[in-house]
């Protein structure tokens, strides 16, 4: 099977695959979570450090 063959069966949504627009949705959702969880992170640092305008 060539590759391109490979990469059609996988876009192609079958039996048990993930449909591209839920499979999209999916990967929105994470990029909000993880900027969420980095949104998170940096507060955590700024207040460790005193607030982010100590530090510049």
């Amino acid at each position: 099977m060539s590759e391109g063959e490979a990469l059609g069966k996988l876009r192609r949504p079958g039996e048990g695959e993930v449909p591209q627009e839920s499979f999209v949705k999916m990967m929105h959702q994470s990029s909000a979570l993880s900027r969420r969880m980095r949104r998170l992170e940096v507060c955590r640092c700024s207040v460790r450090e005193g607030g982010p305008f100590r530090t510049m």
